[in-house]
């Protein structure tokens, strides 16, 4: 039996997931299309204003479908429209890291990317998030019918200051409702709007946690004992990475060179969790520090030999 793609099960979940929606709000809640995705929107990067085109439901049947409507939404935010939205950030990343790239030739940056390696991505991905909140604050201060409403009823252009409030407030995902979009091209715009900048702030968010508090962690072992020792030797990758060595080693001893291009699994297994961002090279540079410091005997191996040579002393088990 053949295996279902994730991907197109995702696809078909995002599309129940539009239809219901439409569906719900418009036949149902008695809204028009347009403020139907504008509370979708909300609802999938949990802003939720709650301006007049979101009014919370009435009878037992709209509580029932909102309360699951919002569960699968949080499933829809993690699955095919975070990666969509994601698709289009990385796109753009070109871009903002040539912006980067220019400030890098700055003596003072790069002294910073030396005691920081995560710093310029994280670095890229502020300026994404930045860039999103500007192309926010240039729409809500320019369209027409969008601003602050007057006692008399008149709508007021938004000042730049409150432009840049009411973006920081929605795409931080506050969404404190006071200041919301007012026209339907406002709307439609925000709904797009919303998705892009609360994606780019989750991203912005984790490159700084990986910055300035990933860093700052202990990488490795403390102190080398014998229960670490067979547990690291039992552990399926070591034993699968140790039989590819010997197979090398046999291959060489046998009279097959290897090439200065051969690329060995563990090798190619360490690249690939570098490329795919998985772990960051100072963990790898650290993990090699705490490997040299545990191999007390610097044969290039830890092994028993290494804990007799251990100034430290492994703690005693509780009586």
């Amino acid at each position: 039996m053949s295996s279902v793609d994730p991907h197109l099960v995702v696809k078909y979940a995002m599309l129940v997931w539009l239809l219901t929606g439409l569906c719900g709000f418009t036949l149902y809640g008695g809204y028009s299309v347009i403020d139907s995705i504008y509370l979708m929107a909300q609802i999938v990067t949990t802003v939720g204003y709650g301006d007049p085109a979101t009014m919370m439901p009435s009878t037992n049947f709209g509580y029932l479908f909102m309360t699951f409507y919002v569960l699968m939404s949080v499933l829809m935010l993690a699955g095919f429209a975070g990666a969509a939205v994601d698709g289009f950030l990385n796109d753009q990343d070109a871009r903002i890291k040539s912006a980067v790239d220019r400030l890098s030739r700055s003596k003072s940056y790069r002294n910073m990317a030396r005691r920081h390696p995560g710093l310029r991505k994280f670095l890229r991905a502020s300026l994404m998030w930045v860039v999103i909140v500007a192309v926010g604050i240039a729409f809500f201060t320019n369209w027409p019918g969008e601003g602050v409403a007057t006692p008399d009823g008149k709508i007021q252009q938004y000042t730049f200051v409150q432009a840049l409030y009411m973006s920081v407030i929605t795409l931080t995902t506050v969404g404190f409702g006071d200041e919301t979009p007012k026209t339907r091209v406002g709307k439609v715009f925000g709904a797009l709007w919303m998705l892009f900048g609360t994606v780019a702030l989750a991203n912005m968010a984790s490159k700084f946690a990986t910055t300035f508090l990933e860093e700052k962690r202990f990488f490795g072992l403390k102190q080398l004992q014998s229960s670490m020792l067979q547990r690291i030797q039992n552990d399926a990758h070591v034993r699968a990475s140790r039989e590819n060595r010997k197979e090398m080693m046999d291959r060489i001893s046998k009279g097959y060179g290897m090439k200065d291009t051969t690329i060995a699994k563990a090798e190619f297994m360490l690249f690939m969790l570098k490329e795919l961002d998985m772990v960051q090279p100072y963990v790898l540079d650290r993990l090699e520090d705490n490997f040299n410091n545990l191999d007390r005997d610097g044969s290039g191996y830890i092994d028993e030999d290494d804990i007799s040579h251990s100034p430290y002393k492994p703690p005693e088990a509780p009586a």
